[in-house]
């Protein structure tokens, strides 16, 4: 869907079970945002050796960055090894926001990077459920992504970046659990496609 919109602001994306859903059930979000986002040319490094999967980086929150310069073989392969990695994180009941844009490709990247492929960002993230927190934002995908769509006017004049970033810092797994998950999806990324 990404690819086939002529709007380079056209994002798709997925809130897990626990990933802080509005409501927690298998939906999809699409939505039209004009402005660009920092996940879109954050700086990424690769993880595994063939390049498939990179951690973006210099984000609160970073992320899983897959990525594909079109359609053809190379989006049919993204989409196995990102299937691969949300099955795996559904599997051992790890909540989880996805991401998908239009984006610069993999590695140093600067604010004037051309968007001139499409990437998918996984955030592998602790879980929530129940009541939201009566926080200016609930952290989830567009969020981690970095739009923030505050509640009220009060928290939009109050809200400091620290506390953002404090916000979307604290859904975060802890650090041997994501290095778990980091090391088990590097794993996946070696497996041959079916």
């Amino acid at each position: 869907a990404v690819l086939l919109s002529l709007h380079p602001g056209f994002r798709v994306g997925f809130n897990s079970l626990g990933g802080l859903a509005s409501v927690n059930h298998l939906h999809l979000h699409g939505y039209y945002l004009a402005h660009r986002l920092p996940v879109e040319q954050a700086p990424s490094k690769p993880l595994d050796p063939g390049g498939h999967l990179h951690l973006l980086q210099g984000l609160p929150a970073p992320g899983f960055l897959f990525y594909t310069r079109g359609p053809g073989l190379d989006l049919e392969s993204l989409i196995c090894r990102v299937c691969r990695a949300t099955d795996y994180l559904t599997d051992h009941e790890i909540a989880h926001n996805l991401f998908v844009t239009r984006g610069a490709p993999p590695g140093k990247t600067s604010p004037s990077s051309a968007l001139t492929g499409v990437r998918v960002i996984l955030w592998a993230r602790k879980s929530c459920f129940g009541i939201k927190d009566g926080e200016a934002f609930n952290v989830a995908l567009c969020e981690l992504a970095g739009h923030l769509p505050v509640k009220t006017s009060q928290d939009f004049s109050s809200l400091t970046e620290a506390a953002a970033v404090a916000l979307i810092q604290d859904c975060r797994l802890p650090p041997s659990q994501a290095e778990e998950v980091q090391a088990a999806l590097v794993a996946l990324m070696s497996q041959k496609e079916q």
